[in-house]
């Protein structure tokens, strides 16, 4: 709708370019949330006016230096690529998909975002064999890429079947079996399992839409040296995806912001403090972390 009105707005005026930079900035609104966000949590955290406000400016000035550029040159550009326009658009609405199937993983099971990619990647073939301008370029190329597209669509689907939904080609290859965490879904279950284990419990913060969750999944607790440290420890995955007073109320007694965090409890169900782990982290630095404090852990 913001879009709509801005291309009708008039044009040539002060006004109506005020009018359009305005609707403008609605739209690329949302694009700087998460980094005004930890701007501001930083402000609020150090009382730091000085780096605050400057990072705040740097924002304003990287968000708006590019719109000023694009916007002033646009007119010389669009003259310059004008029998490409065509191209450029079909490009851009593939892009602009991507980028909406991207978002919606968040939020969508692995087997759904499985079938959208793969119809996204039959809709690309299909669109190469039947775009007009591609008739200029080889026939082999575009076939080849075509023939590519159609392949990665049915190893979308046939990686739903196997359970390997985001990495489909690893699907014909045989691999070790992932970490595997208990997963439950409210506090109190999670400390009866914690003082029920003689293990250290490792905790691990998770919820749909957190992509450095599912990145910890993916790149950090599937390595096989991870891995093997981690078959000493009691498993627990606690999924807030769902928000409630019950999980609202963990995150503020842990002073927590969110997903995702690691966090140790011994069987008593105190937590080791200084074994938390916030945010995203790779394999290595685990590794790292997990052995500066295995001695303190096992001794309480």
């Amino acid at each position: 709708l913001l879009i709509s009105k801005s291309n009708t707005n008039s044009s040539g005026t002060y006004i109506g370019v005020g009018i359009m930079g305005s609707l403008s900035a609605l739209i690329v609104g949302p694009c700087v949330t998460a980094p005004l966000i930890g701007a501001l949590i930083y402000i609020s955290m150090t009382n730091d006016f000085i780096i605050g406000g400057t990072a705040l400016f740097s924002l304003g000035m990287g968000m708006g230096a590019p719109l000023l550029i694009l916007g002033t040159s646009a007119s010389e550009l669009t003259k310059k690529i004008g029998p490409y326009l065509e191209i450029a658009n079909k490009v851009f609405g593939i892009l602009f998909l991507i980028v909406a199937i991207w978002l919606i993983e968040r939020i969508v099971s692995a087997e759904i975002a499985a079938y959208l990619w793969a119809i996204l990647s039959i809709i690309i073939a299909v669109g190469l064999l039947k775009i007009i301008v591609f008739k200029t370029f080889s026939k082999f190329i575009v076939n080849f890429l075509s023939t590519l597209f159609f392949i990665y669509s049915g190893l979308q689907v046939y990686g739903v079947n196997v359970n390997k939904n985001f990495n489909p080609v690893l699907s014909f290859i045989e691999q070790s079996q992932p970490t595997l965490f208990a997963k439950i879904y409210d506090t109190r279950e999670l400390f009866t399992q914690i003082k029920n284990s003689k293990k250290i419990t490792m905790v691990d913060l998770y919820a749909d839409w957190c992509v450095a969750c599912k990145e910890l999944d993916k790149y950090t607790f599937s390595e096989k040296k991870v891995a093997y440290l981690l078959k000493d420890l009691n498993l627990i995955k606690l999924d807030i995806t769902k928000t409630n007073d019950d999980n609202s109320k963990f995150l503020k007694d842990y002073k927590l912001f969110g997903p995702p965090a690691i966090l140790f409890f011994n069987n008593n169900g105190k937590e080791i403090r200084q074994a938390r782990i916030v945010g995203f982290i790779n394999a290595k630095d685990f590794i790292e972390i997990y052995k500066s404090i295995n001695i303190s852990m096992s001794s309480k």
